[in-house]
């Protein structure tokens, strides 16, 4: 219960300044022990070995899907690294093995992976059920590349 206090008598402003400091160091305290939880706990790599039997490969650039091909089947978006608005068009060159990015603008200018819903499916883990029915999307994705910075600051 809260109420309003006449600051002017010494004993209530006494009283309302010690509240004060127990609610800051109750304050503190609380922070000291949920604070540390809170961190998003990384994995070391040698701790990751039941979970890369998990992994596998959404899309890998170094092969490219063959588009051309005849029994490829009209419709669908194709599957790759897409520019996500036309200033991003104009930097990024994604069509072949070699991902290239060429620009002086100070705004971010993005790529998103287009044209396949990165979801758990596993062709052995469907136990009776169509394909469709048991998907779920995937949160937890790990995106590995090389970077060869040819010029500029990186920034």
């Amino acid at each position: 219960m809260y109420a309003l206090r006449d600051t002017d008598n010494p004993t209530d402003r006494r009283q309302h300044e010690e509240n004060q400091q127990r609610f800051v160091r109750r304050y503190a305290e609380i922070n000291g022990q949920v604070l540390p939880l809170m961190k998003i706990q990384r994995k070391l790599p040698h701790q990751t070995l039941a979970q890369e039997s998990l992994w596998f490969n959404v899309f890998n650039q170094d092969f490219l899907p063959n588009y051309r091909s005849a029994d490829r089947g009209a419709g669908g978006t194709n599957v790759g690294w897409r520019p996500q608005d036309a200033p991003s068009a104009a930097a990024w060159i994604t069509s072949a093995r070699e991902i290239t990015f060429n620009s002086d603008l100070p705004q971010p200018l993005n790529i998103q992976l287009m044209g396949k819903e990165i979801d758990d499916f596993y062709a052995y883990n469907l136990d009776g059920l169509s394909p469709q029915s048991s998907r779920q999307r995937v949160g937890d994705v790990r995106l590995r590349f090389v970077w060869f910075p040819d010029s500029g600051d990186g920034g």
